[in-house]
């Protein structure tokens, strides 16, 4: 295969994944993210953003970490793939929790571990 038809070939390919609307990816990221939680924890969603370049949603979360202290936890999901990566997380101080819990909105686990 030359080069041309390599591309003519990935293009096929491509177009026959199925992508997601930004809804239903957002949908599916709630979904799977909250299967990540126990049903009673508070949670904060704190921010959401989506990449239209490539299909994944930015999501944000306050929620107490392993140790107790309040941390801000950062997740993607890659809306093509059907697939929700961890990408780490951070220690809040007492003004950044009271910040990120005016600015949040609560997350309601139960339900969207129903969904």
């Amino acid at each position: 295969m030359n080069s041309t038809q390599n591309q003519a070939q990935l293009a096929a390919d491509l177009a026959a994944l199925p992508i997601p609307s930004q809804d239903q990816a957002r949908t599916e990221a709630l979904r799977q993210m909250a299967k990540s939680f126990q049903t009673s924890e508070l949670i904060w969603l704190v921010d959401q953003a989506y990449d239209q370049a490539h299909t994944s949603w930015q999501l944000e979360v306050l929620r107490r970490g392993s140790m107790g202290h309040w941390v801000r936890q950062r997740y993607r999901f890659d809306g093509q793939a059907e697939t929700l990566y961890f990408l780490g997380e951070r220690t809040l101080s007492a003004a950044e929790v009271s910040a990120a819990r005016v600015a949040g909105s609560p997350f309601p686990v139960a339900e969207w571990q129903s969904k």
